[in-house]
């Protein structure tokens, strides 16, 4: 019986664990994504926002977002059952057509 109990018990770990790592996943993606198409001045709103909704909606309360912005990429980082990090590449339409000139296209 103690053995059966130990089992359930191991399971139900393991299903927090991916909970965690998949549910981490999600908000940061969808965070970075906001945070590509929003102003500069929104980025710490966007982060302080996904964190929130990670550790309350979504009951993954040791869970920690950052969400960084650099010059063409924004970066963020998830720590929840695992570490996570993601890092998308801004629009650059400008560049894209100096390339096309470039290249004779």
């Amino acid at each position: 019986m103690s053995l059966a109990f130990f089992f359930i018990a191991v399971l139900l770990t393991g299903i927090f664990k991916v909970h965690g790592r998949v549910v981490g996943n999600m908000v940061l993606q969808e965070g970075l994504e906001q945070c590509v198409y929003a102003e500069e001045l929104q980025w710490e709103e966007i982060g302080r926002e996904s964190g929130e909704k990670l550790r309350s909606f979504f009951w993954c309360g040791n869970g920690r977002i950052r969400i960084e912005n650099e010059k063409n990429r924004t970066a963020g980082w998830v720590k929840t059952a695992a570490e996570t990090e993601i890092t998308i590449k801004r629009c650059n339409p400008e560049n894209f057509l100096r390339l096309l000139a470039a290249a004779g296209i």
